[in-house]
Order: structure tokens, then C-alpha cells, then sequence
């Protein structure tokens, strides 16, 4: 994502600020559709002084919404429907961590883009 910015440097970013903006992220997310990614970016580059031309932006919302539309989102949806599963819960609880581990990893890979 945008000028060689360090992925891990990026990342790290995101571990810290995402549980104290979490809430109003998945609220986000879930009513406008924005992507969490995209959003964490830009409080980086505020934080770090740098900014991104609209070309730029438009571009990697495109690239983004391609990843997240094929990968994410499929495997998000598939986690909030283990519940509907018929599994006992200890099963069900197993699943969604499996799942959410790997939709955790697919994240990470959309901040690589």
C-alpha cells in the first residue's frame, strides 16, 4: 500500500489503534461498507505526516474492494453463519476461531496490497 510503506510497520499500527476504534470500524464496516483497511491506512499516513493523491486512493480503493470482495468478505460472512451451523457450540466456537484467524490473515495481506 502506497510508496513502499513498511507492511510490518503498517501493521503493527493497526494492532495498536484497531481495539480503540474497533466499535465505530465494524459499525462502519458493516452500515457503509467501508473497508477497515483503507481507514487504519489513512490514520497511518495522518500519524506519520504523509498524505496520498486522490488517483492513488482511487486506485487502491479499486484493488481493495477487488481483494476484499473475493477473499475477506466471503470468509467474514461464512464466520457470522457458523451460528446457524446446527454445531454444538464448543465446535461452533472452534470454527470461528479457525476462521477468524484466517480472515485475520487475509487482512493482513490487503494491507500488502
Amino acid at each position: 500500500m502506497v510508496n513502499r510503506l513498511s507492511a510490518e510497520a503498517l501493521w503493527q499500527f493497526s494492532l495498536a489503534l484497531y481495539p480503540k476504534v474497533q466499535p465505530l470500524c465494524l459499525q462502519w464496516q458493516d452500515e457503509l461498507g467501508a473497508n477497515v483497511n483503507l481507514l487504519l491506512l489513512l490514520c497511518y499516513l495522518e500519524q506519520q505526516q504523509l498524505s496520498i493523491g486522490r488517483q492513488q486512493l482511487q486506485q487502491l480503493q479499486a484493488e481493495l474492494e477487488n481483494f476484499s470482495a473475493r477473499f475477506t468478505r466471503p470468509l467474514r460472512q461464512l464466520r457470522r453463519r457458523v451460528s446457524e451451523s446446527g454445531l454444538d457450540t464448543a465446535m461452533q466456537q472452534q470454527l470461528k476461531q479457525t476462521l477468524l484467524a484466517s480472515e485475520l490473515d487475509l487482512e493482513r495481506l490487503e494491507q500488502k496490497l
